[in-house]
């Protein structure tokens, strides 16, 4: 082989290795993020366009790493299958990271814990679940929480909860209080709260934070959350923006920027305006 053939062959190696990196870092100067706009304060859709605590939270990661991004509307059960399939780049949709979807996608730090609670009409049925003010930790071996859990067991025997698809808190109810309500699932949030005020179900399973939202409605003044708070075990260790599990790269930058938004207040304060509360991991 001649010298220039050689050369060929050297430059096209070279090519070859560079193509996959180049690309990358056209991703990484242009990222789409995943939300699920139906599921307020989080991510809701005001006016026609995309707007809450992941969305403000996402928009001032991208300025923290100087890079493009768009916001683009999911369903919340699409997050998962169309981030592996590369619809788009990172999810920023009040969810968790748990045990589970670890095995499938990779997770940045946590930055807001969401306990879970349910919402019931106030002279409904589940009106005085028991456990008020209590913080049940399925991470713990508890035996009061064990009690606690027996009861609530007992109490939602023939009654119907809804929860979203696809979430932690369906998971909560197969996991945790499987055999006493009938489970219904919904698309989104806002489904499920329709079919409560419209007696369809007696009880929403989900964050804290999105009755809060709820409570603010004139429909729902006849409602409130109650009984005890949920976290850990299948719930997960906190909301957190999801990855690929091959793009580490990009996980680790976002972990560095919510690292900086976090130390110096930003997060917190975007919880405080969006959820009422800073709920940031301390």
């Amino acid at each position: 082989m001649n010298l220039l053939a050689r050369m060929a062959v050297a430059m096209s190696a070279v090519m070859l290795t560079l193509t996959p990196a180049a690309s990358q870092n056209r991703v990484r100067d242009n990222l789409q993020i995943a939300t699920d706009g139906t599921y307020a304060p989080w991510g809701f859709v005001e006016a026609g366009k995309l707007t809450g605590y992941d969305v403000e939270l996402a928009n001032h990661l991208c300025e923290r790493l100087k890079v493009r991004c768009a916001l683009l509307n999911q369903d919340f059960d699409g997050l998962i299958p169309g981030l592996n399939a590369g619809k788009f780049d990172v999810i920023m949709a009040s969810m968790n990271s748990t045990a589970k979807r670890r095995e499938v996608m990779d997770f940045s730090r946590p930055y807001a814990i969401d306990r879970a609670a349910f919402f019931v009409a106030s002279t409904g049925p589940l009106a005085n679940l028991p456990g008020a003010g209590v913080e049940v930790n399925f991470s713990k071996d508890d035996p009061a929480q064990k009690a606690l859990v027996e009861t609530l067991r007992t109490q939602l025997k023939g009654r119907t909860v809804g929860v979203q698809g696809a979430t932690n808190y369906a998971a909560m109810m197969t996991e945790y209080l499987k055999g006493s309500a009938e489970v219904r699932e919904y698309k989104s949030g806002d489904q499920a709260a329709l079919d409560l005020t419209a007696g369809r179900i007696d009880a929403i399973l989900a964050g804290q934070t999105y009755f809060k939202t709820l409570e603010g409605k004139p429909e729902f003044k006849t409602y409130k959350t109650v009984g005890a708070t949920f976290f850990g075990g299948v719930l997960g260790d906190g909301i957190s923006a999801g990855f690929r599990k091959n793009d580490a790269e990009l996980r680790t930058a976002f972990d560095q920027a919510l690292a900086a938004a976090i130390a110096d207040g930003t997060v917190s304060k975007l919880a405080v305006k969006w959820l009422g509360a800073d709920i940031t991991p301390k």
